[in-house]
Order: C-alpha cells, then structure tokens, then sequence
C-alpha cells in the first residue's frame, strides 16, 4: 500500500463556499480511480498547515497511473486558485513492521 499525502494552506482570501463546491467535485472524480483504497481530508485544529488530504492506493503504480493522467493535471491546476505552500509525500508500509497493527 501506498499512503500520498498533501499538505497546504488556504489561501486567505479564498470563498469558502466556491471552494467547498470545488473539493466536492474533486472527491467524486478521485474516488473512482483504479487502486485507490481510501480519501480523507483533515484539518489542523492548531493552525497552519491548515489541510492535510490523505489519499491510500493499493499500489505504486496505481498512484503513478492517476498521477500521470490529464485528469489530476487538471485538478492539481484548478486547486492552485484556493491554496497555498503545497507539499506532497508519498509513504510506503515499512519492511519492518509490514501490516498495520489493528488494536
């Protein structure tokens, strides 16, 4: 499994509910992708960075494959109108540990 995670600010000036709208349009486009496990979107009760989405995909090649697709391009354009300071990670299950441990 293959954990991306991005991590930004809103812009200041953004309309929330402009915004809002686009990020429920973009969740409907992500979810239907090929591999993808799981979506979420927290927000940082202290402050900034104020979102953090976190996106699960079965494989590597699953996340490369939406990655590279016009329809990300278009997303990754269009979400530069209500954020800011953008960082990405990408996070692979640790030969260690392997599993998750489910307490």
């Amino acid at each position: 499994m293959v954990e991306v995670h991005f991590i930004t600010d809103l812009l200041p000036e953004v309309d929330k509910t402009e915004y809002t709208a686009w990020v429920k349009r973009a969740i409907d486009k992500i979810a239907i992708q090929p591999g993808l496990l799981e979506f979420k979107a927290l927000r940082n009760v202290l402050g900034s960075p104020l979102i953090r989405v976190c996106m699960s995909w079965e494989k590597m090649e699953d996340w490369k494959n939406y990655h590279m697709s016009d329809e990300w391009r278009r997303l990754e354009a269009e979400v530069r109108a209500y954020i800011v300071d953008v960082k990405m990670e990408i996070w692979e299950s640790s030969p260690l540990t392997g599993e998750p441990l489910r307490l």
